[in-house]
């Protein structure tokens, strides 16, 4: 049976920072600077190209041998995004003991709106419309919006996600090197106690079966969430190695490094059955 190697994440995952025109379904991207394409040779590439040569999925798979890599990161998007992938990945497959899959935490601040801009309806992400100057906006950021709400209720998909394809036969690990909450409540599962409180007692509101459907506690999550925990020194960057100018994603070398810290993480795991 074929070894399985799946990231997802953000764009930190996808590779996306080496292109232009992101955010559309082309299989071919002009790279982002005149750098880019003289460090290459090429004036585009493909996305097999970023996944094999460019993104911490290309080196990765080449450490573990793996038969084929698969890259579920998509640039901007959250949690929500990367567990629905999952999901409509892993119900048509239904055994995955072959599969190893990678998840890099995006912000728990990323959460996905469906809005009326002036007409326009969009499926959108909230920090893109935190910036329009509309009164109704604020209003909605005001009183419909509260980040640490969010942020446990993220925490509990990447528990259920991870209780989901396990149980398919699954490896699932997490890494959290782009998501300074994520990072925050690994060291500290309190941060956000009362908010867990709440979201507690109204789940508990007029549940006749409350004893049956109990909450786990936020230590819970922590403890039994899959994490690989590292912090790389003087990882390589775009913008440090002259090849996009002010751009902080890593590199192909700070994936590749990426890739090294991940695998040694991994290196003492049965990853495959």
């Amino acid at each position: 049976m074929e070894k399985v190697l799946i990231g997802v994440g953000c764009s930190h995952t996808q590779g996306c920072a080496c292109i232009t025109g992101v955010g559309t379904e082309e299989r071919v991207y002009e790279l982002a600077s005149i750098q880019l394409k003289h460090k290459y040779k090429k004036q585009k590439v493909n996305t097999d190209w970023i996944t094999e040569n460019f993104s911490w999925i290309g080196h990765l798979g080449n450490l573990l041998n793996v038969d084929k890599k698969l890259n579920f990161g998509s640039g901007g998007k959250g949690v929500e995004h990367c567990v629905r992938t999952l999901r409509n990945y892993a119900f048509r497959k239904k055994d995955l003991s072959n599969h190893l899959i990678i998840f890099q935490v995006p912000s728990l601040d990323r959460r996905e709106v469906f809005w009326d801009n002036e007409g326009h309806k969009k499926i959108d992400m909230i920090r893109n419309m935190i910036v329009q100057p509309s009164k109704i906006i604020k209003t909605f950021i005001n009183y419909f919006h509260e980040p640490d709400y969010y942020v446990v209720k993220y925490m509990y998909e990447l528990y259920f996600i991870q209780d989901y394809l396990k149980r398919l036969g699954a490896k699932v690990y997490f890494f959290n090197m782009f998501s300074t909450e994520f990072s925050n409540l690994i060291k500290n599962p309190k941060e956000y106690s009362d908010m867990e409180k709440k979201i507690k007692q109204h789940h508990n509101l007029h549940n006749w079966s409350s004893e049956l459907t109990e909450m786990i506690t936020m230590n819970e999550i922590i403890e039994n969430l899959n994490i690989i925990d590292f912090v790389i020194p003087d990882v390589q960057r775009l913008d440090t190695e002259g090849l996009v100018k002010d751009d902080s994603h890593f590199s192909e070398a700070g994936n590749k490094q990426l890739a090294e810290y991940i695998y040694n993480g991994l290196k003492n795991e049965a990853l495959f059955t």
